[in-house]
């Protein structure tokens, strides 16, 4: 895809990615990757992690920064943040590993993973096999397959090798032709954005809308615009797993406890 053929925002992140992804199998090729994670145990199941009856987990994301808030925190620890996320109560950590958009990186997955004991899930845009192994060597638990960057052929390759890998796959999908692709591959997970990626706009109503056609016993995680225990307990009495809960929290003063409030909320 050429430059002037970049209609949105996602299209641009996803083709800057691409060219990362380029060197990084150039620096680290996959033969590599795989001796690296050959003996490794499976992680920590990320599904089973959120998955509590009557109960809707919170999911703690940490981002420097995103296209559509900026710059999120200008001292950014990872190691630090997930401590407090995890006193808070939070089930599962989202740490976002991608550079040019969201200042994130993939040693960050790896920098929390030895000092927090959460699953957790490399959130990133994910197209291909190898960033898949990358994955799990860095620690992750889950691995994000956004549908609307996928063909649904890729979608269904990508899904069944994070199986393969033991890693979770949270499925996320927008739109009600997203989720039609989406559950061909029968995912456990199914995570629905109520954030329009290609124009950034947010809808609450997005997650209620879809979850009414995700068949029962698949867990959903709702994310994006999720900011008060309200708006919790709304999720959680129309039967959500989880809440990926990222920018509210980031920008508190006091995260600790505010994260504790909607934890709390949701239980």
């Amino acid at each position: 895809m050429e430059p002037q053929r970049l209609n949105n925002i996602l299209d641009l992140i996803v083709h800057t990615k691409k060219k990362r992804v380029e060197k990084e199998k150039k620096q680290t090729p996959l033969k590599k990757l795989y001796a690296q994670c050959e003996n490794m145990k499976p992680p920590k199941s990320f599904l089973q992690a959120i998955s509590v009856p009557n109960t809707l987990s919170i999911v703690a994301e940490m981002k420097k920064a995103s296209p559509s808030a900026g710059l999120l925190v200008e001292d950014y620890k990872p190691e630090e943040i997930g401590r407090v996320y995890k006193e808070a109560g939070a089930r599962a950590l989202s740490i976002l590993t991608e550079q040019d958009y969201f200042l994130g990186d993939p040693d960050h997955l790896s920098q929390v993973k030895k000092k927090c004991r959460l699953p957790l899930l490399r959130k990133d845009f994910i197209f291909d096999p190898y960033q898949i192994v990358q994955s799990k060597v860095l620690g992750a638990s889950a691995i994000l397959l956004i549908i609307s960057i996928l063909s649904k052929k890729d979608y269904l390759q990508l899904l069944q090798f994070s199986r393969d890998l033991d890693l979770d796959a949270l499925v996320e999908v927008h739109s009600e032709e997203d989720l039609e692709i989406a559950l061909q591959g029968n995912p456990s997970l199914i995570g629905i954005n109520n954030r329009n990626l290609k124009d950034l706009t947010v809808r609450l109503e997005t997650t209620f809308k879809l979850k009414g056609q995700i068949p029962k016993g698949t867990a959903i995680v709702a994310e994006s615009g999720i900011r008060s225990p309200e708006t919790v307990r709304e999720l959680k009495t129309a039967g959500i797993a989880a809440a990926l809960i990222g920018e509210s929290v980031l920008r508190s003063d006091q995260r600790k406890e505010f994260l504790k409030t909607l934890v709390e909320a949701g239980q």
